[in-house]
């Protein structure tokens, strides 16, 4: 049986077209989310973000988009230990 719920990587891929640079738009479901939320590509650079990140960060998503994470997020934690 169907999973009736999608996981992040699902709403991503309904979310964002890597060919496209403009948010679908089915953006509006990410950004009803209060949390900041982002995906990032196996290099770790950023292939999505939401409303909630910009507030976080300051970084509208043009900005976010193709930028590593350790860019984004400044973090300790990003040369000793990634979490992501």
């Amino acid at each position: 049986m169907p999973s009736r719920y999608l996981n992040l990587d699902q709403l991503i891929n309904l979310s964002f077209d890597a060919h496209e640079t403009k948010p679908l738009p089915s953006y509006d479901l990410l950004d009803s989310v209060a949390d900041g939320i982002f995906s990032v590509d196996t290099e770790l650079r950023a292939i999505s973000s939401n409303r909630a990140l910009k507030q976080m960060t300051g970084y509208t998503r043009d900005q976010v988009i193709g930028q590593s994470c350790k860019n984004i997020f400044k973090c300790e934690l990003c040369d000793q230990e990634c979490s992501v």
